[in-house]
């Protein structure tokens, strides 16, 4: 099937998609600068006379490369593309800076895995103690973006803003202040007026040493629904010289779509959470969401079973297994379930999730991430990557792009895993990974150095290389 018979299938013929008819592209941008100025968004960001529609285009999905494809625009030319970028900034940080009794499984960054992993372990641990036995679920939330309701969308942007208008107490977060160096995004909430102001600067009213006005956005909480109401209103996207406009949901590949998906599904676990009840039921439900992808446990006493029959109740109101249905997840989104590796025998189980794989046993005794790497068996069984991770060395990209992709993967994988072994593990497995597809051991060994420069990095990368030697050593021996 071709790449255009593909975005016809998912976009013109879709149920979601409208052809616009009798407008061109001028004059829907025309009606979207209107709408900006009558909304008084300047403040914000400026309008790019410059800016075009977003445009739509495929790329195939890896569990099913013929069948299915995931639709994304393309909003890097959009003419309100600074405005929705610095509104998407702050609603991130609406939701990270939730007080503590406002739970939601939300994961802000991947890197943060291995660590709320840890949290999660001793959690769990504290329920019932030794008596603690834990039920894992793994899902993930199908068609975020695409099904997702408008109305839902703005109902949990204004409960988020809610929240933070309650709480009446100033926040300020970001990077604190050098001697020679001005603060760099810096968020306040002020309480007072309602508003958020970001940028760099003191947020004192002070001016820079330089005599001008501090580099300060204000955004009001007013503005924010301005903002969100304009982008559902504007979901047109174009097809060579087809113009479209999405009827349901947000567009992949939006600005704001990823913090609407977000906001949505912490509001929809905040309200799950605090409809169990009790804080000591509460607790025993612990969970990671890293975008669609979801993993939860919860924990029960092994020596009552009636806290057994309470676990099985939370989690057919999370999934029900015969209407294959959530009463969680609600506005369009379902729950599809993921696979989890049993070893019934000691009682372990394996948990793949948003490129780590998450180990535990079900008395809670240990619950720890490694690195998941999915082209391994692959490279040994035939040789080639199975999917793309870094670019071959006989590619037209610069190298030191190559560079910084390989330092990059190899910084992330220190995120992923829990124990030093591991880490060494999957680095040896990334160096096996660029062996095979041209790199020379040297060259793989000059860009590593570079981490040398932490000194953290040099023993854990004395060690990759000792035990690589070590292994080459003893598959010459046996030769």
């Amino acid at each position: 099937m071709s790449h255009y018979e593909r975005l016809k299938r998912s976009t013109i013929e879709h149920k979601n998609y409208t052809v616009v008819e009798g407008k061109t592209e001028k004059d829907i941008l025309k009606e979207m600068r209107t709408e900006y100025e009558k909304r008084e968004l300047k403040h914000i960001g400026p309008w790019n006379n410059k800016g075009t529609l977003p445009t739509t285009y495929v790329n195939p999905k890896e569990k099913d490369t013929i069948n299915k494809e995931r639709t994304i625009s393309s909003y890097y030319k959009v003419p309100m593309r600074i405005v929705y970028k610095r509104t998407q900034k702050v609603l991130t940080w609406l939701l990270r800076t939730l007080p503590e009794n406002y739970r939601h499984f939300t994961l802000h960054k991947i890197g943060d895995i291995k660590d709320r992993t840890a949290h999660i372990k001793e959690e769990l641990q504290n329920t019932y103690g030794t008596d603690t036995e834990i039920i894992p679920f793994s899902s993930d939330v199908t068609a975020m973006y695409t099904h997702l309701c408008q109305t839902e969308i703005r109902r949990a942007i204004r409960w988020l803003i809610n929240i933070h208008k309650e709480q009446k107490q100033y926040r300020t977060t970001g990077k604190k202040r050098t001697p020679r160096k001005i603060n760099k995004n810096i968020m306040t909430l002020n309480v007072e007026e309602d508003t958020i102001e970001w940028g760099r600067g003191n947020h004192d009213g002070e001016k820079k040493s330089s005599g001008t006005k501090r580099d300060i956005i204000t955004l009001s909480f007013d503005d924010i629904i301005r903002v969100v109401d304009m982008d559902l209103k504007f979901t047109h996207s174009k097809v060579g010289k087809t113009i479209l406009k999405q009827k349901k949901g947000c567009p992949i590949g939006g600005i704001l779509s990823g913090s609407y998906a977000n906001i949505y599904c912490a509001k929809n676990e905040y309200d799950f959470l605090n409809e169990i009840g009790q804080t000591d039921i509460n607790k025993r439900v612990q969970g990671i969401r890293q975008m669609d992808d979801l993993i939860l446990w919860v924990s029960y006493n092994k020596k009552e079973e009636k806290t057994k029959e309470q676990a099985a109740q939370i989690l057919n109101k999370l999934y029900n297994y015969e209407t294959q249905e959530t009463k969680v997840y609600t506005g369009g989104l379902n729950l599809e379930m993921q696979e989890i590796k049993y070893n019934k025998r000691r009682k372990t189980f394996k948990i793949d999730f948003a490129g780590t794989r998450i180990h535990g046993t079900t008395d809670t005794k240990t619950l720890y991430t490694t690195t998941l790497n999915k082209n391994i068996k692959h490279i040994r069984k035939y040789g080639t990557q199975k999917y793309t991770r870094y670019p071959h060395k006989e590619t037209y990209i610069h190298d030191n792009v190559k560079r910084g992709v390989i330092i990059g993967n190899v910084m992330r994988t220190r995120t992923q895993n829990t124990h030093e072994e591991n880490l060494i593990k999957a680095i040896q497995e990334d160096i096996e990974e660029l062996e095979c597809i041209g790199y020379t051991t040297e060259e793989i060994k000059g860009t590593l150095n570079r981490l040398k420069k932490k000194e953290d990095w040099r023993g854990i990368l004395k060690q990759v290389w000792n035990t690589k030697k070590h292994k080459q050593n003893i598959r010459h021996n046996l030769q």
